[in-house]
């Protein structure tokens, strides 16, 4: 909190300074590591999108006010990273389907989906319907694919072009899942 700090001088109280103190609560960062099994995600988890770049750098989703998920710079320490105060993590809740999964973003509160009839972006609703709904496998090369229940069976995949986490369907890099350490 905020708090005003004042030094009287005792020989003489009329002179005196004050200045104006804020401590802020430190951030704590938390330990994610890679989701390696489909079996690993349940209702209830806190997850996050990653991508790992062909420089080795690892990026991890954050929203922005445009609607879309931008990447973030994560450090990466004995396959796990330190999570940044503005990279945006999920819930994971039960879908529109049996076997389907909801993503809420923890810093919105709403679920995002890629609404049918739209090509590209990730969009964000207050309730899930088939379109804000994913089914979640774990490849041979361990990468995550997130795939839309809708028509479109689109997947989320980090696009290097402009760049940001979408489901356009070409130019596009296979993304991990990693959840929250307990």
């Amino acid at each position: 909190g905020t708090a005003t700090i004042t030094a009287t001088s005792v020989a003489n109280p009329t002179k005196s300074a004050s200045c104006v103190v804020t401590v802020e609560a430190a951030f704590e960062a938390q330990t994610f590591s890679k989701v390696t099994s489909t079996g690993d995600i349940a209702v209830g988890d806190t997850v996050t999108l990653v991508c790992t770049l062909d420089t080795g750098t690892k990026v991890a989703g954050a929203f922005n006010s445009k609607n879309h998920y931008d990447g973030l710079d994560v450090t990466v320490s004995e396959n796990s990273f330190q999570s940044l105060e503005t990279m945006t993590s999920f819930t994971v809740e039960a879908g529109y389907a049996e076997g389907t999964f909801a993503l809420k973003d923890n810093s919105t509160g709403k679920y995002i989906g890629h609404t049918k009839g739209t090509k590209n972006y990730i969009h964000q609703a207050d309730a899930v319907s088939q379109e804000f709904s994913w089914t979640v496998v774990i490849d041979d090369n361990g990468n995550a694919v997130i795939t839309n229940c809708d028509a479109t069976d689109r997947a989320i995949k980090w696009n290097a072009k402009s760049p940001r986490f979408a489901t356009y369907t070409s130019a596009q890099t296979a993304i991990n899942l990693y959840e929250l350490a307990a």
